[in-house]
């Protein structure tokens, strides 16, 4: 979709945006510009930022048996499986996995939604 506008005929708008094109932000919240405060520094102006959540990690351990592959999915890795001491009755098998939200969605040091980097013009009067 086509966002241009006669710039002689807005001639003020076309100080805001000399390109003579408005932002397409269909679909995009507006993230107000970073402006130095340190949120989202080193961000240009009208450019887009996907979606991230702040990652989750953890584990899970098991000493009564290994992970089957088969059932191990999505974020989770197995990353170690074996025999391990001896317990009262000898050798037991054991079996970490491992989850990485960050396998599976875009995670970053913030949770946000699709954006776009915007200056909030206010007019007064």
């Amino acid at each position: 979709m086509d966002k241009s506008f006669n710039k002689s005929s807005y001639p003020k708008l076309a100080l805001v945006y000399p390109s003579g094109k408005l932002p397409d932000l269909r679909g995009l919240f507006i993230r107000g510009s970073d402006q130095g405060r340190g949120y989202d520094a080193g961000r240009q102006v009208l450019t887009e930022q996907g979606d991230a959540i702040r990652n989750i990690t953890g584990q899970v351990k098991t000493s009564s048996g290994r992970f089957d592959n088969e059932k191990i999915n999505g974020a989770f890795r197995i990353t170690q499986t074996g025999l391990m001491g001896t317990g009262f009755d000898g050798w037991y098998e054991h079996g970490i996995a491992t989850f990485d939200a960050s396998k599976m969605v875009p995670t970053a040091d913030e949770n946000r939604p699709k954006n776009m980097s915007f200056i909030y013009i206010i007019k007064g009067e």
